[in-house]
């Protein structure tokens, strides 16, 4: 479903991306995890059309959008969160999914969102104002934002992030119950090793901006090169 085709992305004289390329498949959870300053975000901005590359291609199905602006992007079937949350501060939680709703692909699907509400325990905060949810609840709402694009393929970046060990594992529950109601492919990044590997079905690691590995979780974990960019030495991720 998403293909990116030898992508680069410079910023002046430092390469923030060199040459990737990777897969993302219908209906997959795919994890795409790396060191600090891997580029990891940077694709994510790359996919999402709030960056263009420097060379490359990023095809959504057979159709090239790596010149798109990221609101053709969105309308496209691709939607996203972000590492540092992006809420409408002076709209309510419900307004918050509306403005989402009144954007969505071939008219939205209000008992996805319905259910997605519900299930994310956004019910009884809906009349509220995302400064007054907890931290948990906003990363909660922006993926239901994102949700009620109804994309064909959702991006997630560092949605743990801030989260207990609790709050994580419900996460977990929830992407994998969002992925059964909405059969969406999921492009997850986030540090929580644990996390990202009982999650994701396929694997991707970046470091320095450049592909180290990229297939099934089990396998990429063995790579000695993702090895070396984890730890440093030769012990198992």
């Amino acid at each position: 479903m998403l293909r990116v085709e030898g992508v680069s992305k410079r910023f002046g004289g430092v390469q923030a991306v060199d040459g990737v390329s990777f897969t993302v498949a219908d209906s997959e959870i795919h994890g795409l995890i790396g060191p600090n300053g891997a580029g990891k975000t940077t694709m994510i901005n790359l996919i999402s059309g709030f960056l263009r590359p420097s060379s490359g291609r990023i095809l959504l199905g057979d159709r090239e959008i790596q010149n798109l602006a990221p609101e053709v992007v969105a309308r496209s079937g691709i939607a996203r969160t972000f590492q540092n949350l992006r809420l409408f501060p002076n709209l309510s939680v419900r307004r918050n999914i509306e403005v989402a709703e009144s954007h969505a692909r071939d008219g939205g699907d209000p008992a996805l969102v319905g259910d997605a509400i519900e299930r994310f325990g956004l019910g009884p905060v809906l009349s509220l104002a995302p400064d007054a949810l907890s931290y948990g609840h906003m990363r909660r709402l922006e993926i239901i934002r994102a949700l009620a694009l109804r994309p064909q393929i959702l991006l997630l970046d560092e949605p743990a992030a801030g989260m207990n060990p609790e709050e994580t594992e419900e996460l977990f529950r929830n992407l994998l119950w969002l992925r059964e109601r909405h059969p969406c492919a999921i492009l997850l990044i986030d540090h929580d090793l644990k996390f990202i590997m009982s999650a994701s079905e396929m694997l991707t690691v970046m470091s320095m901006g450049r592909l180290l590995a990229s297939g099934l979780p089990q396998d990429v974990t063995r790579n000695e090169e993702v090895i070396r960019a984890y730890l440093g030495h030769g012990e198992t991720v």
